[in-house]
């Protein structure tokens, strides 16, 4: 099974589905991190192996592409943290109730 990190845009009713099919999930509500910035919950996900769920990962992206640079790179701070790049997915269909309108 799949080890998730679930944004604070993402509903709770999404972490449940995913947990009730025997996925780990963590939710930014449960950790009390909803206030942290986009660059700290990429990378704790990516700390802790968890693939990002989040409806608005344009916002991620630049972060993605900047830790797969760097991890190519010596001295990186993926080397430094012993981390590697997360995945990030946007949910889609009718599942995600407290989805805003498309970006």
């Amino acid at each position: 099974m799949a080890s998730f990190y679930v944004d604070h845009d993402v509903s709770q009713h999404t972490a449940r589905e995913l947990r009730d099919a025997g996925h780990s999930v963590v939710t930014v509500r449960d950790l009390g991190l909803t206030p942290a910035g986009d660059d700290g919950h990429l990378l704790r996900a990516a700390q802790n192996g968890r693939i990002l769920i989040t409806h608005n990962a344009s916002d991620f992206q630049l972060l993605h592409d900047a830790g797969r640079r760097w991890a190519r790179v010596g001295g990186s701070a993926t080397a430094r943290g012993n981390c590697r790049p997360a995945s990030i997915v946007e949910p889609t269909g009718s599942s995600t109730p407290n989805r805003g309108p498309p970006q």
